[in-house]
């Protein structure tokens, strides 16, 4: 959950796609990534720290680093976790480590209005090599650009196209890209109608869920499932749409 949300969160109890979101991350970390001893691993925007703090409890034997421009000090008091340090800027980690084994960026470039000049000043610092595993999720297709986006403060949304295309461009290498949860793409859709024939209504985020923590864990199997589906298709060939798209990558050499 990113800060904006965060702000507004009123329930323990995480939304189903945020909790869905992080098993399939985690299934792309296990295929795409070797666990070293002392591994580095980089949450930039990485809001509440919900997915650091879960990824530290099944892996926790790694170094963990969190980084956000909109934390201050309040929010970095309130997220502290032991074995996970935070910080306000990726420049601030100069000098703190040698190398960034795993860089995840969740559905945070579209917050970025010149994201091609920060994934390329990214790219250049010290500690990224071309042996860091980056891992990247943005939200899919301009067309479904709606109020909920003007909500979290997005510039945009991404094809898996455009979103390669940007990457290249950056000097990233592209090792696997694809779509997801292919079942909440309907959803978006109506909602998306709703506003041209009825006007804007005031968009929520993750913090308006109000389900109760078996309502979550069910829908979030749901979701899971729609994902191990779809790459299955995937894997015959076939790549269908989803409401999110994902790219893993490291830097071109």
């Amino acid at each position: 959950m990113d800060i904006v949300e965060h702000q507004h969160n009123t329930t323990e109890n995480r939304h189903p796609w945020e909790l869905a979101r992080f098993e399939v991350m985690y299934s792309f970390i296990q295929k795409h990534f070797t666990i070293t001893e002392n591994a580095n691993i980089l949450d930039v925007g990485c809001g509440d720290t919900f997915v650091v703090s879960e990824l530290q409890k099944r892996m926790p034997s790694l170094n963990y680093y969190a980084i956000d421009t909109a934390f201050d000090d309040k929010l970095i008091k309130d997220f502290q976790h032991d074995g996970i340090e935070l910080y306000k800027n990726i420049s601030d980690l100069e000098g703190v480590i040698k190398h960034a084994n795993l860089v995840l960026l969740m559905d945070v470039i579209e917050h970025i209005k010149d994201e091609k000049t920060f994934l390329k000043d990214l790219l250049q610092k010290d500690y990224v090599s071309a042996d860091s595993l980056f891992l990247i999720t943005v939200p899919a297709y301009q067309s479904l650009f709606s109020e909920h986006d003007v909500f979290l403060k997005h510039y945009r949304r991404y094809s898996r196209k455009s979103l390669l295309q940007t990457l290249k461009d950056t000097g990233f290498e592209i090792i696997d890209s694809g779509n997801f949860f292919t079942s909440l793409l309907a959803p978006r859709v109506l909602e998306l109608s709703k506003e041209k024939l009825f006007g804007k209504a005031k968009a929520q985020g993750l913090s308006s869920w109000q389900g109760s923590k078996k309502q979550s864990n069910i829908l979030k199997e749901i979701l899971y499932l729609d994902f191990k589906t779809s790459n299955f298709i995937k894997q015959l060939g076939v790549k269908l749409p989803g409401l999110s798209t994902y790219a893993l990558c490291r830097k071109s050499v």
